[in-house]
């Protein structure tokens, strides 16, 4: 697909649409809610991890685009370009993530890719330890 290009358009009928669109916004919302109760949310996961991007180019902050990483694996797309069929247009999961980081949409799947492929892989498993290591100490791991 070229840079001028649409993804095709979705062919459901409108009640299919808005119950995808309903366990989407549940989905965020557990996903918000765990994220502040064992992490404090997902701004202060990746506090240590910086952001190699030119600032003044930046759109999604690298915390928004981590979320989007990370929902992405738990809704279990199989590839970036998912996220724009899956995820955008849903209206009530992008008003959370406005809300959350202060931009008007879900970051798209080439913002992923650049943003990404930039950081330290050091810094992100830094930050990847430290949240096993808030959920060690709060016992969530224990059987």
């Amino acid at each position: 697909m070229g840079n001028n290009q649409k993804a095709p358009a979705r062919a459901v009928n409108e009640e299919e649409w808005d119950e995808e669109a309903s366990k989407q916004a549940r989905l965020l919302k557990a996903f918000f809610g765990t994220t502040k109760h064992y992490f404090g949310g997902f701004n202060r996961l990746f506090n240590g991890v910086s952001d190699p991007r030119h600032p003044d180019l930046i759109t999604y902050p690298l915390a928004g685009l981590s979320f989007t990483g990370v929902l992405m694996f738990a809704c279990q797309l199989g590839s970036r370009r998912q996220i724009q069929a899956k995820l955008w247009g849903n209206s009530r999961s992008e008003a959370k993530f406005e809300a959350l980081f202060r931009v008007e949409s879900i970051s798209h799947g080439d913002s992923l890719n650049y943003g990404f492929k930039r950081l330290e892989p050091e810094e992100m498993q830094e930050a990847v330890c430290r949240m096993l290591e808030a959920l060690i100490r709060k016992k969530v791991l224990y059987q």
